[in-house]
């Protein structure tokens, strides 16, 4: 099952593909990206492939992957949004990054909801962990909107970094809470 598109009211979320690997380079060795995601240190070409093509074969064969995130009102690529195991686990974790530019708008909190609801539906998931460095403030506001708690404890996905996670909300009927939406919006 590949990944679909989503929506949200000001973003379009398409999936990850191959030819993105140069977009997401070019976000990757921003210096004010790069010094969240990969610990300010320039990546090479060849690294951010070898990230991406993970991220590909997983949203083939389970479902689970990156998405490209677009403003609608103008096209214009905003960051990446999506999912991957933690290596060694079953637990699944929230990834995002945004151009500078983009920053302050709530966008990363928009497109970051609308997968983690498309998660819940369409997965048996428990949680979805999150995690940043502690440096890293913006990235813990998005994460208190998407109502993650912290997590005590380590988690072996990146060491150093503070972990949160959401867990699955189901209401007193057994229907996942918060997927009304997604559901109404079903044909048929």
């Amino acid at each position: 099952m590949p990944l679909p598109e989503l929506e949200s009211p000001r973003l379009r979320l398409r999936a990850l593909q191959e030819s993105d690997i140069e977009e997401l380079y070019h976000l990757w060795i921003n210096p004010e990206v790069r010094r969240h995601l990969w610990d300010d240190q320039v990546i090479s070409r060849e690294l951010a492939a070898e990230t991406v093509r993970p991220s590909l074969l997983s949203a083939e064969t389970e479902a689970l992957g990156m998405w490209m995130v677009f403003r609608k009102d103008n096209g214009s690529l905003a960051g990446f949004c999506g999912f991957r195991r933690i290596a060694g686990s079953s637990e699944v974790e929230l990834l995002y990054g945004l151009w500078p530019h983009f920053w302050g708008q709530g966008l990363a909190t928009e497109a970051s909801r609308a997968a983690v609801e498309w998660l819940f539906v369409t997965h048996d998931l428990d949680r979805v962990l999150a995690g940043a460095d502690l440096a890293n403030t913006a990235s813990f506001r998005v994460m208190r909107r998407l109502k993650m708690t912290p997590i005590e404890g380590k988690v072996a996905a990146v060491p150093g970094a503070q972990y949160y996670e959401l867990r699955r909300a189901v209401d007193s009927f057994g229907n996942l809470a918060g997927a009304v939406s997604l559901r109404e919006a079903e044909p048929g």
